[in-house]
């Protein structure tokens, strides 16, 4: 795919070559001032190559790959001479040896090639060999300007014509009574035909949920793991995984032990319903099934599988077993239309579209795909190319239609959307994919394009919102606020065609689990993958080309990774563990998720100039705000200060978000220094952070998003006052409070942000026993309000106090003796969470989910979580216990 390739080198002059603030040893070397006209050049002619893949003026197959190897052969070789410049050589007179004249040389080949290819482009078009699908010259423009702010889409896939379906599991879930055994209930079908949608709306159902006293979910995959099957367990039910210092001294066995048992005694004593969702073996059941206790309270397993034998395997009555059937030709024809978003069809539409939804063979994932294509096309001429580019004579099987039908789609994809999407590959299988981590990665590998005046963040986000609105992505969890998508899941006969595609691009390795593709292709990649331990091949046989490492596995070598043979790396990624080795010689990285404690004891400095997203233990000393493209800046312990001296003289436009920040570091002029900064995270003692507060006010108004946190364990902690001045942070919308200990009357000054949507009062953000709010107080827009361990008993409140309330969570809340009774006439609440909370709150939370569902509001829903001594011990709020 070559608009990978010129899209990366053309954000890879930007950053080396076109910022204000470029490496000191580019200019110290003259590589800028000597070749500027030559790299204005090139990057000229690059976007001009760009708008032709923009347009989707097709350019022969030959010619596309000829573009990427070019490319891709240029960046490697400006990225490496920039690396070199690092290395200390003996001095030479030679033209090769000098760093300025040695990037002359290389960017005068590189527009000579840039140059053949574009009149090879100029060569097709007169000769009318190029051939794009008619009709489609605008569409990339409609994408760009789309509405990047399109509503969510509802946590229930749409269900069209299961409703047979659905009462038929849950009758074998519910309603068979008499069967107290622990018994599992199968839904088989084959890939996309809706199984785990199905399961879902039954999780998710009111009556399941009140039936049974504990729910669980699980993804097993293709290639099954044990220990991620148990966490994941775990986590639906909101229990964290045991004390991890102690699991880290342990072996793989003993921690899969560990995990185990503690699943075991979640589900002892109770009734309980377990979701394991695409399980493709036996084996993959025998490796969890004793997990789970058989006490005769009528538990249930539904599992999901394509295969037949799995069901045999392990359902032991076949009243228990469902096969999922395809759409008849109205079911199919109504699920199209929903996704199409069109309530009516014309008579022309229907006509293009029938036949193209019959091609479907009635699988919902097909027909979801086509729909979301046709969504984004508004002519007739574009729905008959559509048409016409499947074979209407040809007779397939489903499965070889379905593999047409998202071929079709991805063809239609902007070009800069087709590499994001491919991209999601070198995620594991049903793997949960972050989105705010994605938006990151995708900007580092320079994936992103932005129009003036747009920031990265923006564009990604849009970009994501934008495969959810084509149905290649699967919405797994939204915002506390439900306004934004925090993760979502590619189904997986999605996630293949990516893997594949991918690879036959030669931008993805992937090293698996059982061993295959552990050994690296001879044309390189970009892209490594790593789901397999690092013992099982050899790093330094892997492509030098190689820009982003991604280490999935759950074990500990993550730590011993090596990154001396990628001097090109600008992207590690790593999803549970530190790295001990920092890579503090890789010139060009750009993303480093979390770096361990070997970084802070080098001498060296981090020679990665643009780096944008850093996760580090500690700094050290090292004044890393130095770097002009950091976005994200994470560091768990800043030195004692960062000395104004030790500040950047610059004005940092990148800084986004800083996380534990103290007062030492919140000096006069601090934040003046990051205009654009939406989100800090600061910790102290409340003096400290009121003192932290007035800085922020002073110098950034513009801040949107604010973590306080106590960083002192106090045996008898005293109430204390909030800064008032908090309430000039005008533009600020999440809030987030930690063992500040305010005082419950003292925060109702936080009403008068104008702007704040969500307030969650951590683990005794507030404490007193009475919070009593006067009709006057009115927090406007609030959406989410959360209240962690406190020692409040009495709370006293009316509706108006929370006009636009949605979602209540309480969590620890044991002395708390109810939720005012007049949240039920909170019209816009949907949802009340309580974890450990006291009975007579939870008693509450019912009767008001009980009257507003009998006044209509059949939306409003309880969940109620129990956790024993053992199940939270790790967790975050059960950590402190305090004396009052």
């Amino acid at each position: 795919m070559a608009c990978v390739g010129v899209n990366s080198l053309m954000r890879t002059i930007e950053i080396e070559f076109f910022q204000s603030r470029p490496r000191p040893i580019l200019q110290e070397k003259k590589l800028i001032s000597f070749n500027k006209q030559l790299i204005e050049s090139l990057h000229e002619k690059l976007g001009s190559v760009l708008g032709e893949l923009d347009d989707e003026k097709r350019i022969d197959g030959h010619l596309e790959t000829q573009l990427r190897d070019v490319v891709f052969r240029v960046e490697d070789e400006i990225e490496q001479q920039v690396a070199d410049l690092y290395v200390k050589r003996p001095q030479e007179d030679s033209d090769d040896v000098v760093p300025y004249l040695k990037l002359h040389h290389l960017l005068e080949q590189a527009i000579e090639d840039i140059d053949a290819i574009k009149e090879e482009l100029e060569k097709v078009k007169m000769e009318g060999k190029q051939h794009l699908q008619q009709g489609r010259e605008n569409k990339d423009e409609v994408f760009m300007k789309g509405n990047g702010n399109s509503s969510l889409p509802h946590s229930k896939d749409i269900m069209v014509g299961k409703n047979n379906d659905f009462h038929k599991v849950m009758e074998m879930l519910i309603q068979s009574s008499s069967e107290k055994e622990l018994e599992v209930v199968s839904i088989e079908g084959m890939g996309g035909i809706g199984k785990t949608t199905l399961a879902k709306r039954v999780y998710d159902d009111p009556l399941v949920r009140s039936y049974f006293d504990r729910q669980a979910w699980a993804v097993s995959s293709q290639l099954h793991n044990k220990r991620q099957m148990l966490i994941s367990l775990l986590d639906s039910m909101g229990i964290k995984e045991g004390d991890n210092d102690k699991l880290i001294e342990q072996g793989e066995d003993d921690k899969v032990s560990k995990l185990a048992s503690q699943v075991q005694k979640a589900f002892k004593g109770q009734r309980y319903l377990v979701v394991m969702d695409d399980v493709w073996s036996g084996d993959a059941w025998d490796a969890i099934k004793g997990c789970f206790p058989n006490e005769d309270y009528g538990s249930r397993i539904l599992l999901t599988t394509r295969h037949a034998e799995v069901v045999n395997y392990t359902c032991s009555k076949n009243k228990f077993s469902h096969q999922m059937e395809l759409l008849d030709q109205s079911e199919s024809w109504s699920l199209f239309c929903e996704k199409a978003g069109r309530s009516s069809c014309s008579v022309e539409f229907e006509m293009i579209a029938a036949p193209i939804v019959e091609r479907c063979k009635g699988l919902p994932l097909a027909i979801a795909v086509v729909g979301g294509l046709f969504s984004r096309l508004d002519r007739l001429d574009e729905w008959k190319n559509i048409a016409e580019s499947l074979n209407p004579l040809a007779t397939t099987t489903v499965h070889e239609e379905c593999s047409k039908i998202l071929s079709l789609s991805y063809n239609y994809l902007p070009y800069n959307l087709k590499a994001c999407f491919l991209y999601l590959g070198v995620f594991p299988e049903d793997h949960e994919i972050n989105a705010y981590d994605l938006a990151r990665l995708w900007c580092a590998e320079g994936l992103v394009k932005t129009l003036e005046d747009e920031s990265f963040d923006v564009v990604a986000k849009r970009y994501i919102q934008e495969l959810v609105d084509r149905n290649l992505i699967l919405v797994s969890q939204q915002s506390c606020c439900t306004r934004k998508i925090k993760a979502f899941r590619v189904h997986d006969i999605l996630h293949t065609f990516c893997v594949k595609e991918a690879q036959n691009e030669n931008l993805l390795h992937v090293v698996h689990e059982n061993g295959s593709n552990n050994n690296f292709p001879e044309k390189g990649f970009r892209w490594l993958s790593i789901q397999s331990s690092i013992d099982d091949f050899d790093m330094e046989t892997c492509s030098k080309s190689c820009r982003s490492i991604f280490y999935f596995m759950e074990d500990n070598a993550a730590e011993s990774l090596d990154f001396d043979h990628f001097n090109l790396l600008r992207i590690v990624y790593s999803t549970k563990h530190q790295l001990s080795k920092n890579p503090v010689h890789l010139v060009h990285l750009r993303y480093l998720s979390e770096a361990g404690e070997e970084d802070v004891n080098s001498s060296e400095q981090l020679r990665a100039w643009n780096i944008q997203t850093l996760h580090i233990r500690s700094d050290y000393g090292r004044n890393y705000l130095r770097f002009p493209q950091v976005h994200y800046l994470k560091c768990e312990k800043f030195s004692r200060g960062i000395k104004y001296h030790r500040l950047p003289k610059f004005v940092n436009q990148k800084l986004h978000s800083i996380s534990w920040l103290t007062h030492y570091e919140c000096t006069e002029g601090f934040f003046k220094r990051f205009p654009s900064l939406k989100a800090a995270r600061i910790r102290g003692d409340t003096g400290e952070c009121n003192g932290c507060i007035d800085k922020l006010i002073v110098d950034a108004p513009q801040l949107e998003t604010l973590y306080i946190d106590s960083d002192r364990v106090q045996a008898n902690p005293q109430k204390a006052p909030i800064n008032d001045h908090i309430v000039l942070l005008k533009r600020l919308k999440k809030l987030t409070i930690r063992l500040m200990r305010f005082e419950w009357k003292g925060i109702r000054v936080l009403c008068k942000l104008p702007s704040l949507e969500v307030l969650k009062l951590k683990t005794f953000g507030c404490v007193g026993k009475k919070w009593k709010m006067e009709k006057d107080e009115k927090f406007c827009e609030l959406i989410y309000l959360e209240i962690g361990r406190t020692n409040l008993v009495h709370w006293t409140a009316y509706s108006s106090n929370f006009p636009k309330l949605e979602h209540l969570r309480l969590s620890f809340c044991e002395t708390l003796e109810e939720i005012p009774v007049k949240f039920e006439d909170i019209y816009t609440l949907k949802s009340i969470k309580l974890t450990n909370c006291h009975p007579s709150a939870v008693n509450s939370a019912q009767e008001i989910e009980e009257k507003k569902r009998n006044i209509g509001y059949d939306d409003m829903k309880v969940d109620v979580i129990s956790l024993g001594p053992d199940e939270f011990a790790s967790n975050e709020d059960a950590l402190w216990t305090y004396m009052f």
